[in-house]
Formats: C-alpha cells, structure tokens, sequence
C-alpha cells in the first residue's frame, strides 16, 4: 500500500513537472514577443551646446576712516565766557563794563579753542572687498549616442544614453502579416 502510494506522488510529480517545463515555452510566446542580442555596427555621440555659468571673484582693497571728534565748542564757548567774565571783573575792580568785555573776549577765546579740539582725526584702515560675478559660455555637452545594429541582415538606428558594447539586447515582436 505505501509503495502504491509513494509511486503515485512520483509519478503526479513528473506530470506535474513535464507539463510546467512545456507550459514554460509556452509563455515565452504569450505576448508575442522575446528578447535577443543584435551586433553594433557604428555609435555616433550626440552633442548640444548648453549656457554654462562660471562664478568669478573680483577682489579690491578700499579704505576705511574711522573719524574721531574731540572737544565740544559750545562747551568750551560758555567756558572762555566765564572765565572770561572773571578776569574782567577782577581787572575792571568789579564794574559792570570790564567784565563784559572780559566775557565776550572770553567767550570769542574758548570758542575758537573749540574749533580746533573740534576738528575730525581720522584713522585710515584698509579692508578687503569682494564681490562675486557670473560669466557665462558656451558648451558642448555630450547628450547620448546614435547607435546603428544589425539584426537578422536588417539595419536599424536607435538613441541610447550610453555607449553601447559591442552587441546590444534587443526585443523582437512576432504578430501574424494578415493579406
């Protein structure tokens, strides 16, 4: 019985096996279609011309002041003028007059030891300055491969992205010629 049997799932699994091998053929024309290799007989490359830009650095030295302003005329105006008005008054035995005189004098003194504490001194740096421009220019730029093969004595063209070798897979279609 157990002989019976384990000849029975033999014998199942050599059908089963013959008749996935015939049906593996089978599909191979399914879609009417299969893949072969056809030999290469020229490659031309492609090229277009493409705007390509080119950063450039443009550098310059430029100078830098730094102005400082010492003194303050209105200060040193009131300043003269009291100091000024003192001196006159003291000179003048305190009358009204010779201290006036001595505030204006005073007053005229200071403001022009003012202008010239007031005066701007300027410290010189240099610094450094760049700035970018964009050049642009013309290119050639490989942009694929015109490629000729032979297959079965007939000549065909095709545009491939990349060199192909020396023969190339193609994909052959089979449908009936109807008259």
């Amino acid at each position: 019985m157990k002989k019976t049997i384990i000849t029975t799932i033999v014998a199942g699994m050599i059908i089963t096996a013959g008749s996935a091998v015939a049906g593996h053929g089978h599909n191979k024309w399914r879609n009417n279609s299969f893949t072969d290799r056809a030999r290469v007989t020229n490659v031309e490359p492609i090229f277009r011309m493409v705007k390509v830009a080119v950063p450039r650095e443009e550098c310059y030295t430029r100078e830098v002041r730094n102005g400082h302003r010492h003194g303050d005329k209105a200060a040193s105006t009131v300043i003269g003028g009291i100091i000024g008005g003192a001196v006159g008054h003291r000179l003048g035995k305190h009358k009204k007059g010779p201290t006036v005189a001595g505030a204006i004098i005073g007053a005229a003194v200071g403001n022009s030891i003012g202008k010239n504490k007031h005066r701007r001194h300027d410290d010189v740096e240099y610094e450094e300055v760049c700035d970018t421009h964009t050049d642009y220019r013309r290119e050639r730029q490989l942009d694929g491969y015109e490629v000729t093969y032979r297959y079965r004595g007939e000549f065909f063209t095709t545009r491939m992205d990349e060199r192909p070798g020396k023969r190339i897979k193609v994909k052959v279609h089979v449908s009936p010629v109807v008259h």
